[in-house]
């Protein structure tokens, strides 16, 4: 939405800050997992199941991809290229290291995982890099390289950075701010003896710094430790692009294990306008807990601008016509103007209105629901609008550009747009014939029911199963490979995760977290 225009739908296919976060955190502690299960053993003995790296054919094909050569070369450095400086659009701080390593460590359907086609496929790149050993390389340090930087690098908090500029999009880079002696050592050893060469540039105080070039396996990871910060990435411009930011030191959360933090400012003109149509800050964070080998939704951490929210429960009608197969579903319930015109809206967006003082907006409630697919015909997405007399204006605003969405005519006292490929799901839930969303499981539904400002439901089984079917059609067909199913059947098997808000009479923002 402009200043100039009624709300509008996220066009398919654009900003997908919020949800892509989600995922990539569920995917970096998955990730975690996976090598933890293979590699944890910190004596240099095989983890069970792990094969073997220490046999001479081994050892020398580590060396020989260690170093591109039989023989290990000079150092050479060069001069890396300046880039323009990219905001980050969202991050994972690890806060508590200790409780979300054994959470990872200890989860069973990570294990399970671990002996299925998708935990190895997902390991395989990387396997060979963290599974080699300090003796196979020159008897650097004990054991493998993943113990090396688990028990050594990330003994404290550290963070997992995704940016979105050009040259260091799509690489996370992974910061420890002011890390410890060990650390250092343990970076400084890796370097000794698979160190190749790297890259120098001026650093923030005006002197020369060394990004070093870290190579074993044909796999290359690049890093860097200042007197503040230690930063790992496989690009080495995001390296570059982290080393002179301002590190603050994320806020104290008892009972916080990891937290995901999306920039809605950064994520395009879709999250920035929904941060101001709902009038919170132009971050939001959600915050997870660790109860035995799970991660727990705890709490949502932003602050109110303006107040817009209002607490509501939500229409049973808007519940029936959520369709059950949603991957993420965001409940709304905003105070705006009664008509929604352009000055109107001007009026009470802007910095000094107070929406809860006008005592002729009324409140709407609103659900925004989005099925990511992976092909190219576009994203399911559907707006569910429960105030039938803002008809007039919401037709006006859907159909308007490149994101154009339908009318659903089979949904009653309830207005339901949607675009091509979402419409007959909506139809089908209207009338009956699929089921809802309160034929989700009971946790969902209740934390759906509640009364307040917002909740987010993602459910993560739902949405990564599509995506993986959507991936493997999309390079190989419509015949669907066995592995491929059973890879769908694991995902499916992934919770559904929600947080809510609710505005109180303060204007104060209480949120709780929920899971299936």
């Amino acid at each position: 939405m402009t200043p100039h225009s009624p709300p509008s739908p996220t066009p398919p296919g654009k900003s997908k800050a919020p949800l892509i976060g989600v995922v990539v955190a569920l995917l970096a502690i998955a990730a975690g997992a996976f090598i933890a299960l293979r590699g944890k053993s910190t004596t240099g003995d095989p983890s069970p199941g792990e094969a073997p790296v220490s046999t001479a054919e081994a050892a020398a094909r580590v060396r020989q991809s260690a170093f591109d050569t039989g023989d290990r070369p000079e150092p050479t450095f060069v001069a890396l290229t300046p880039i323009a400086h990219a905001s980050p659009l969202f991050w994972v701080d690890v806060r508590d290291p200790k409780a979300t390593h054994a959470a990872i460590q200890k989860n069973a359907w990570l294990t399970k995982v671990m002996k299925e086609p998708l935990g190895q496929g997902f390991l395989a790149a990387w396997s060979g890099f963290f599974g080699t050993r300090g003796k196979d390389i020159g008897g650097g340090f004990e054991g493998t390289v993943f113990s090396l930087a688990v028990n050594q690098m990330l003994d404290a908090p550290y963070k997992l950075v995704w940016f979105g500029g050009d040259g260091v999009q799509g690489a996370p880079v992974l910061v420890t701010s002011q890390p410890s002696a060990k650390a250092v050592t343990a970076f400084d050893a890796l370097v000794k003896v698979a160190g190749s060469g790297g890259f120098t540039l001026l650093g923030c105080s005006g002197s020369n710094e060394t990004i070093q070039r870290v190579v074993l396996a044909d796999k290359t990871l690049y890093g860097v430790h200042t007197s503040d910060r230690l930063v790992l990435s496989t690009n080495p411009q995001a390296v570059q692009n982290t080393m002179c930011d301002e590190l603050k030191a994320p806020a104290s959360k008892p009972g916080v294990a990891v937290s995901l933090t999306v920039s809605l400012a950064e994520g395009g003109r879709a999250t920035q306008s929904l941060a101001d149509l709902v009038g919170i800050n132009d971050t939001i964070a959600l915050d997870f807990g660790v109860s035995g080998d799970a991660f727990v939704p705890l709490s949502v951490d932003t602050e109110l601008k303006r107040a817009t929210f209002v607490s509501a429960e939500p229409s049973e009608a808007l519940l029936k016509a959520i369709p059950q197969s949603s991957g993420v579903v965001l409940f709304l319930a905003l105070r705006l103007p009664v008509e929604l015109t352009a000055p109107a809206l001007n009026a009470a967006l802007s910095a000094e209105a107070d929406p809860a003082a006008d005592s002729s907006a009324v409140t709407r409630q609103v659900a925004l629901v989005w099925n990511p697919r992976a092909t190219g015909a576009g994203d399911e997405l559907m707006v569910l609008w429960a105030r039938t007399e803002d008809q007039r204006s919401l037709d006006q605003a859907m159909q308007g550009g490149t994101g154009a969405l339908k009318p659903v005519k089979a949904c009653d006292s309830i207005l339901a747009f949607a675009t091509s490929r979402a419409l007959p799901i909506v139809e089908a839930t209207c009338k009956g014939s699929t089921p809802s969303m309160l034929q989700a499981p009971a946790p969902i539904v209740k934390g759906l029911r509640e009364s307040s400002s917002f909740t987010l439901t993602v459910g993560l089984g739902q949405v990564l199963s599509q995506l993986t079917l959507d991936g493997f059609v999309s390079e190989h067909g419509q015949k669907v490979a066995e592995e491929i199913e059973s890879a769908r059947k694991l995902l499916e098997e992934l919770p559904s995760i929600g947080f809510s808000g609710a505005v109180q009479a303060d204007k104060k923002l209480i949120t709780k977290g929920f899971r299936s």
